[in-house]
């Protein structure tokens, strides 16, 4: 535990023996990090790195950066995430301490990923998992299969909650819970748009019965508050408890990145779209890793609100982005089709519309594909022949997921009084 390791720091001290006072501070580190103490990570890490520069040769050294290269890479720094990992992995290769390399790796690919160096930063995660996994470095595995968890489900969300779901199968059966809280949470965020909303709710509310620190909690009951918001439940209990705990935690465990989150999506249920663009907005300023997703529910709303100016800066902020993949491909075919509809080009529209439908079954993400029907009815109108077979198809998939709020909008009435928007 973190205690314990302050402990022997403290014993170490006494003693002496910095290269245990290193190790054992990387260590903390670590555990904090990984327990999402991002910010408390960071200021235990940096005086030590200057403390024990002479140590930067040996292991307790190299620990000491691939550890606050974790921590920065967790807390969306990615360029100093980087330049940590650079610096370690030579060191790390000399030395043959192949863990820490895993890690380095793991880092230096994450970091890559969500500032549009796709093959190379997937290259290298892979590169990392690998090596941990052929030299039994558990633990560094999973933290890599967590990272690509969260970096991969705006290109494919299928493979990230497939990957997520094997993972918190694995972190549970090594008993190791601040693993599979990291699995849950990104796997979570994937079955939003794959219509897997019971499978992540119970395992949400799992993990929520039990002791869960500050950060960890904020994010996990701030993903079940979508899914409840979504369903039309109450949830004024909830959003009461995220103020508070949002309010305790440092600048480093995205209190305000989730918040936005929270009101992007509900914005859309609500049909308060116009706050709905604006807290996307702000994700997608608090967020790296998160803007594609945020961007994607600006769009939307924009569109929602006939704005095709609007919907045509996000849609090029989306796409400045540098984000590949089928999902993220099939989201901008979806939008183009959207602004083909609001500017009158009914024929393109109708074809890019055909088109989206078919990728987002193909990749059987059934929420999404509900709200490319509702894209349809909105933007085309509730009595479009094409608009009304998506609806049709739509209509039942809501109904399962118990999509109370978004099924007015598949007849093209609003959200509050059934009227028309």
């Amino acid at each position: 535990s973190t205690a314990r390791l302050r402990e022997a720091i403290d014993l170490y001290r006494e003693v002496g023996d910095r290269p245990a006072i290193a190790r054992a501070t990387a260590g903390l580190g670590r555990s904090l990090a990984l327990g999402q103490a991002i910010g408390e990570a960071v200021a235990v890490l940096e005086p030590a790195i200057e403390e024990f520069q002479d140590l930067e040769a040996q292991p307790e050294g190299v620990a000491l950066l691939v550890t606050l290269s974790t921590a920065c890479m967790k807390g969306e720094d990615y360029p100093r995430a980087l330049a940590l990992a650079d610096r370690a992995l030579p060191v790390a290769d000399r030395l043959d301490l192949p863990e820490l390399a895993a890690e380095a790796l793991i880092n230096k690919g994450s970091s890559l990923l969500p500032l549009g160096r796709a093959y190379e930063g997937l290259g290298l995660t892979r590169a990392g998992i690998a090596l941990a996994e052929e030299t039994g470095a558990t633990d560094q595995a999973l933290t890599g299969r967590i990272a690509m968890t969260a970096s991969i489900g705006e290109r494919d969300g299928a493979a990230a909650l497939q990957m997520g779901r094997a993972g918190l199968a694995d972190a549970r059966r090594l008993g190791l819970r601040s693993r599979a809280i990291g699995f849950v949470g990104n796997a979570a965020e994937s079955a939003r748009w794959m219509g897997e909303w019971d499978w992540a709710l119970a395992e949400l509310q799992t993990f929520l019965e039990a002791d869960l620190g500050t950060a960890q909690r904020s994010w996990l009951l701030s993903g079940a508050v979508v899914f409840r918001g979504w369903r039309g439940e109450p949830i004024e209990r909830e959003l009461a408890e995220l103020r508070e705990l949002q309010s305790a935690e440092d600048s480093y465990t995205f209190a305000d990145a989730d918040r936005a989150d929270v009101g992007s999506c509900l914005g859309l249920a609500t049909g308060h779209l116009a706050d709905a663009r604006a807290a996307a907005h702000e994700l997608a300023r608090l967020s790296e890793l998160n803007e594609p997703a945020a961007l994607a529910i600006a769009v939307r709303a924009s569109l929602w609100m006939r704005d095709a100016e609007a919907a045509a800066r996000d849609l090029g902020t989306l796409e400045g982005t540098g984000i590949r993949g089928p999902f993220v491909t099939m989201r901008r075919a979806t939008f183009r089709a959207g602004l083909a509809a609001l500017e009158g080009r009914s024929s393109e529209a109708h074809a890019l519309y055909a088109n989206a439908r078919r990728a987002v079954a193909d990749q059987r993400m059934a929420f999404e594909a509900a709200l490319v029907a509702i894209d349809m009815v909105t933007l085309l109108g509730p009595d479009d022949p094409e608009a009304v077979a998506a609806a049709a198809e739509a209509r039942p998939v809501l109904e399962r997921l118990q999509a109370r709020p978004f099924l007015p909008l598949l007849d093209g009435k609003s959200w509050q009084d059934g009227r028309r928007p």
